[in-house]
């Protein structure tokens, strides 16, 4: 008993220490508790606040008001199966009860809206909104308030929750009915407009398009911004030569617009966003209707066709023929289901024949029509996921699907040939496949390389394990900052380190990824973050790129209503076509109809003028004045000067005598006189005689070398001689100094010389006289740099006579061509055009300049020696005028 009581009082005073222990620790958790609710309380004081979410529904949309107390920033994210949206609100706090006046049970469209706080990093609200159905949205700010919208009109026409059952594919075939309204048999197409007018009912608004008879040719679209209904009806003409306007006033049609062109005439009905896909047009006897408001008021079209139609390289098509064009939307309900609602649109009684049998080789495995509620749908089902467009032309709607992939799921064929398809009738019948083996990579086993090790742990933190697989892996290890844990474990046999790193891992709800050869170590909440983040990135961008499209869409349909106006551009300098007109025309606006591109604007040339004549919208216009600006440039211009300079080096040497003798008294005598002379009487009188002979130089001042012999043998005669001698330096002459002004990039030609004439026999005997050029031709190319330099192309052809043969004088041609770059102003001097002439020549007084040893006394002789270069000097000077801007008339054009 004592041993009980010693062990009971020794039990008693453990439980009573470990009762203390846990009241201590209490009381610190208590404290630390209420330090982060206070820091938790003034966080939250200064962040966002959402107060209040409520929901409103109308026939068409459902509204979802957040209201916050200041300006609210968010995320979204659209997740499709299953139809899910979720709104992150960052920096925010959510308000106690904030959606608690929100009411889902008379919703038949929001089956739920769940608001939550995450406190984990910070404080952010996430908002989710579940749907029936996937249905677009739009955000709208309205102060500290964001409206989420839906669109509904997907989800009624679909009417009741789709009944996914067995997933076997089926084709059914459908009865064959034609069928064309009965007012529409035997009526003529309108041609001419008489008037347009509206009314307004209780829950839509009816425009009435009156004409001479039924409209059928006709196109509708929808555009945003601002919202408008557009309707073009073709072949029909309008007597108005502008843009008419009626006013309605109705909360559906607000105001209607129309004008007409050569082509169409084009009706705008202004309305409310909301209305935008809530309007139909049907062809009536004398003309067109408009209803724009209740879908219900409509009278359902009628589906009268369903074809399919193979088309090249395996793609295949399905086309839907109704009574009217009608509104349509399209629902992925599977990767391989597709089901398209035919807006306010009726089967016929009975059965429809499906036109044309499925192929093989196409991606289509079953076309099934059905109901729900007031539209009809038409069930596609695919062998394999691929890319579909869908094209909607008046009253036929085009679904094209690409060809299947090589290895996708072989699908049987349900009938044996077309022609059974084609007359009997099938309900329904169950398609065989055969079976594909599944492979999911992620519950595959992964394979582990690395080096077995054992090792054996006893609550070791988990860093220094990280650290011992990073020494025996020899791999890079980075471990987040939140990563904390313990870790025991022993391995008695060898395990490869990696699959170690993966049990670790899991024990203490890590994660690894892999980033340019670093293994990184977080938590997988933090990876699970990331990669939400990265998604919602992606989707971002993804979402940025289609609202670009959209706006990109929405701005060309702006422009195709955009009046036209026609501007006459003035080009100054350049060729209007050669140079103007191929860098306009692709600034053209246009657009696509029926596949096929339509230039919208058009751009001619008045070659007279050099004007450029453009009609297109005014943003066009500008871009092409713009354009014009910049080819439209003054080219520069050079004035070339040369100086043709034929420096000569002549030697002329010349060598003469010249002596003469005389007897009596000479008329310059002193002694002149009449009477007998003394000194002359030998021969008596006082008259007086002489002689010369005379072989002096041609020309020139002459150097002389003279003597003068008074006498000879002591008579009366006198003899005088001199020896006369010439040497002649000629230095130059300038031949011509022309200039001439070229364009930059343009040819100058500089040409000097002269004809030869000579004659030449004809076929007829007689003879004709004929010319050959003798000339010097300089032609410069010159090119202004940007650096205010010139670069030029120089080619110099020199033409001389050398000889003549029969009278035809004979040419030599040198030429030379060279390529320089030269500053503004600068001189190039061109030299190496030589020209040596040597001429000896002699002239003497007859038989006694053939004397021997005293002939060079009666005789002359003439050397000369001339070289001569031809010195070409070229100075070019670049010459700029003042640029003009183009001058830009414009006048205005009818809408169309």
């Amino acid at each position: 008993m004592r041993a009980f009581y010693n062990g009971r009082g020794i039990f008693l005073c453990l439980v009573m220490g470990l009762l203390y222990s846990v009241v201590l620790l209490t009381g610190c958790a208590t404290t630390n508790t209420g330090k982060a609710g206070a820091s938790d309380t003034a966080q939250m004081s200064q962040a966002k606040k959402i107060v209040h979410v409520e929901m409103r529904e109308t026939d068409l949309e459902t509204h979802i008001l957040v209201t916050g107390d200041q300006h609210l920033t968010f995320t979204a994210i659209k997740q499709p199966n299953p139809p899910v949206v979720i709104f992150y609100f960052p920096e925010t706090a959510a308000a106690a009860q904030a959606n608690k006046s929100i009411d889902l049970k008379s919703s038949t469209f929001v089956t739920g809206i769940n608001l939550t706080e995450l406190t984990e990093t910070g404080h952010t609200v996430r908002l989710e909104i579940k749907t029936a159905a996937d249905a677009p949205y739009t955000v709208s700010r309205q102060g500290n308030a964001l409206d989420i919208t839906f669109q509904k009109l997907a989800m009624d026409a679909a009417g009741e929750v789709i009944d996914k059952k067995d997933d076997n594919l089926q084709i059914s075939t459908i009865k064959e009915k034609t069928g064309i309204p009965a007012d529409a048999v035997g009526q003529s197409a309108g041609r001419v407009l008489n008037k347009i007018e509206a009314k307004a009912f209780s829950d839509h608004t009816r425009v009435m398009v009156r004409s001479d008879g039924m409209i059928n040719k006709y196109k509708s679209f929808t555009l945003d911004q601002p919202p408008r209904i557009v309707i073009d009806l073709f072949n029909i003409k309008s007597s108005a030569d502008k843009e008419q306007k009626i006013a309605v006033g109705t909360r559906w049609v607000k105001k209607i617009r129309y004008y007409s062109d050569s082509k169409k005439l084009r009706v705008v009905l202004e309305t409310d966003k909301k209305y935008l896909n809530s309007f139909s047009v049907v062809p009536s006897q004398n003309g067109l209707i408009v209803n724009v408001g209740s879908l219900n008021s409509v009278q359902p079209a009628a589906v009268q066709a369903i074809k399919y139609q193979d088309q090249a390289g395996g793609a295949s098509q399905i086309v839907i023929q109704t009574s009217r064009h009608i509104q349509y939307r399209i629902q992925r309900m599977s990767p391989r289901w597709l089901r398209l609602f035919l807006l306010n649109s009726r089967l016929p009684d009975g059965d429809i024949n499906l036109d044309g049998a499925l192929s093989q080789k196409g991606a289509i495995a079953s076309i099934t029509p059905g109901h729900s509620g007031n539209s009809a749908y038409v069930d596609v089902r695919l062998k394999t996921a691929v890319p579909y467009l869908i094209n909607q032309e008046g009253t036929r709607l085009k679904i094209q699907f690409e060809s299947p992939p090589a290895n996708s799921i072989s699908v049987a064929t349900a009938a044996k040939n077309s022609s059974e398809l084609a007359t009997k009738k099938v309900e329904s019948k169950i398609v065989e496949r055969k079976p594909v083996q599944s492979f999911d990579p992620i519950l595959k086993e992964p394979v582990y390389k690395g080096e077995k090790i054992a090792l054996d742990f006893y609550n070791t933190d988990i860093r220094n394990v990280f650290r011992i697989l990073a020494d025996v892996s020899g791999e890079n290890f980075a471990v987040d900052k939140d990563v904390e844990g313990k870790v025991t474990l022993s391995l008695n046999k060898p395990v490869p380190w990696d699959r170690i790193l993966d049990l670790v891992l899991k024990m203490n709800q890590l994660e690894k990824e892999k980033q340019q050869g670093i293994t990184r170590i977080a938590t997988l909440a933090t990876l699970q973050a990331e990669k939400k983040a990265r998604m919602a990135a992606r989707e971002a961008a993804v979402k940025e790129q289609e609202a670009r499209v959209k706006y990109l869409e929405a701005r060309r349909r702006i422009e195709r209503l955009q009046p036209l106006e026609t501007a006459y551009i003035q080009v100054n300098y350049a060729d209007a076509d050669e140079d103007v007109k191929p860098q306009v025309e692709p600034l053209l606006s246009s657009y696509t109809e029926n596949g096929k591109l339509v230039k919208r604007g058009s751009v001619s040339i008045d070659k007279r003028n050099n004007v450029v004549i453009i009609t297109d919208v005014p943003e066009v216009i500008a871009r092409a004045r713009d354009t014009v600006l910049k080819i439209d440039k003054l080219v520069p211009q050079v004035l070339i000067e040369a100086r043709i300079v034929e420096a000569s080096t002549d030697f002329s040497r010349e060598i003469g005598l010249s002596w003469g003798m005389t007897t009596g008294i000479q008329p310059n005598d002193p002694r002149a006189g009449i009477g007998p002379q003394r000194g002359f009487d030998l021969f008596g009188g006082t008259y007086g005689w002489d002689t010369a002979i005379n072989h002096p130089f041609s020309s020139g001042t002459p150097m002389e070398i003279g003597f003068n012999i008074a006498r000879i043998a002591a008579g009366p005669f006198g003899l005088n001689a001199r020896l006369k001698a010439l040497e002649v330096n000629g230095n130059g002459k300038i031949i011509s100094s022309p200039k001439v002004l070229s364009r930059d990039n343009e040819e100058a030609v500089i040409t000097q010389g002269r004809e030869y004439p000579y004659f030449e026999e004809s076929e007829s005997g007689g003879t004709t006289v004929k010319f050959k050029k003798v000339e010097l031709k300089l032609t410069v190319l010159p090119n202004i740099t940007p650096d205010n330099r010139v670069a030029i192309k120089l080619k110099i052809e020199k033409k001389d006579v050398i000889s003549f043969v029969g009278g035809v004088p004979v040419l030599s041609t040198r030429e030379a061509s060279s390529d320089f770059l030269m500053n503004n102003g600068d001189t190039l001097v061109i030299g190496g055009i030589h020209k040596i002439t040597n001429r000896l020549s002699e002239s003497g007084f007859p038989w006694l300049s053939k004397l021997p040893l005293l002939g060079w006394l009666f005789k002359t002789k003439n050397k000369e020696l001339d070289k001569e270069e031809l010195l070409i000097f070229i100075t070019p000077k670049i010459l700029r005028l003042e640029q003009r801007r183009p001058v830009v008339e414009k006048t205005s054009v009818p809408m169309g």
